[in-house]
């Protein structure tokens, strides 16, 4: 995703919606996480090297432990399931399309209670709503 938005950018020819979207997004600071030492392709990015899960939840917890915003985990499946079943994760914030595909990898694998903290219904029919894990 982040060659895509670092493209749109900078292309007078995209919508201003979409080259607003691609401001914000260039302005995070991406971390990547990787099994093995590798050059990172992006400006402003971090890499998180991690072997077993134990380096990875240290790493994770590290960076949550320093001043700053919320860190944002928008990986796939497997990394979203690997944060979880580390406990990893302070809150979800899930987003809600109106189309119903009847398959797909499951987000949780087993069972979660989760408390609802917020939730908001946008014109398009998607709802955002925000959950913290009940412990």
């Amino acid at each position: 995703m982040l060659p895509y938005w670092l493209n749109v950018a900078g292309n007078p020819q995209a919508p201003a919606s979409e080259r607003a979207l691609a401001e914000a997004v260039n302005r995070l600071r991406p971390f990547l996480v990787s099994d093995r030492d590798e050059p990172v392709p992006w400006p402003n990015a971090e890499l998180l090297v991690a072997h077993h899960d134990e380096q990875l939840a240290d790493a994770v917890r590290r960076e949550k432990e320093k001043p700053g915003k919320d860190l944002g985990v928008p990986g796939g499946i497997r990394t979203a399931q690997t944060f979880i079943r580390l406990g990893l994760v302070d809150e979800y914030v899930l987003t809600v399309h109106p189309v119903a595909l009847g398959r797909g990898k499951r987000i949780f694998t087993g069972q979660t209670s989760l408390e609802l903290i917020d939730a908001k219904t946008y014109r398009s029919g998607v709802i955002r709503a925000r959950y913290q894990p009940t412990r």
